[in-house]
Formats: C-alpha cells, structure tokens, sequence
C-alpha cells in the first residue's frame, strides 16, 4: 500500500537532491531520496528494495545519458518493485534525447545550473493531476499558487 503522501526522489546529483527535496517538503510531502552514485541498470536490485519498504504515491526519477539503458531499467524497475500504475515524472538534462527512448512521459528538463523549484512543484502537481490522484495535493494547493519564482543555483 502506497504511503499517500509520499514522494520518492532518484538523481545522481546529490546537491539537486536536497533543493528538490526542500521544495516538496514545503509542500507538505513526505520525501525518501536516494542517490543514484552508479547507473540505473547497475543499482536496479537495491532501488527495488528502496521503493518496496515504503512504496511512493509518486516516483521522481532522473533520466540521463545512456538513455536507452536507463530508461529500460527504469521500466523493469517500476515492474519489479510493484510500481508500474504509480504516477511518475522524469527529470532529464535532454528532453530530445528522453523522448527519443521513452515517447510521449510526464518529463521536466532540468539544464545547467539553475533548478526552478517553483517549477518543479508545478510538474509534481501537474502529474498527480492528471493521474487522478488530486487528494494528494489537499495540503499543499494553497502553497504552490503562492511561491515565488526561485531558482536555486546547483554545482
């Protein structure tokens, strides 16, 4: 059973970690992050085992170069840890790229150094939204029509 508040995070960028996690937890979500030091493919039984002891409302993955690889370890991972009708957005450095292995998925593009928070809680709300899954959003609606633009510098 999903815990209905929370939001798993998986990047390999550690400081964007802890910029995507303050943004949600201004939100009211509860967030499990998890640093992905290796590729996806290569930390696929440990992710599963991550996501199974407390399964996620919704999955935030990065998605980055080599794309084909992650994106399909991605997929077996969502399968393999009994994610596979769960929401989830993707984060990528190259949305091109992304959509070329993946198609048409809930993605945010996240460049250079800046991180838009604001952005990113928009995303989030955006796909628990359209997945049909608004009473996820009953503590923080208020909040994300009232932030301020920020964009935190990352590296």
């Amino acid at each position: 059973m999903p815990d209905r508040s929370l939001i798993s995070l998986l990047h390999n960028n550690p400081e964007l970690l802890v910029h995507m996690r303050a943004a949600l937890e201004t939100l009211d979500f509860d967030v499990a992050d998890f640093a992905l030091h290796d590729e996806l493919a290569r930390l696929e039984p440990e992710l599963a085992r991550f996501l199974e002891e407390r399964p996620p409302a919704l999955l935030v993955c990065d998605i980055a170069h080599p794309f084909a690889e992650n994106w399909e370890a991605f997929c077996r991972l969502r399968e393999r840890a009994g994610l596979r009708e769960r929401p989830f957005l993707i984060t990528t450095p190259d949305k091109d790229a992304l959509t070329l292995e993946a198609g048409t998925v809930p993605y945010m593009e996240i460049r250079g150094e800046l991180f838009d928070a604001p952005l990113f809680a928009r995303a989030v709300r955006e796909v628990l939204l359209a997945q049909g899954r608004p009473q996820l959003l009953r503590h923080s609606r208020a909040r994300l029509s009232g932030n301020p633009k920020l964009n935190v510098k990352v590296g």
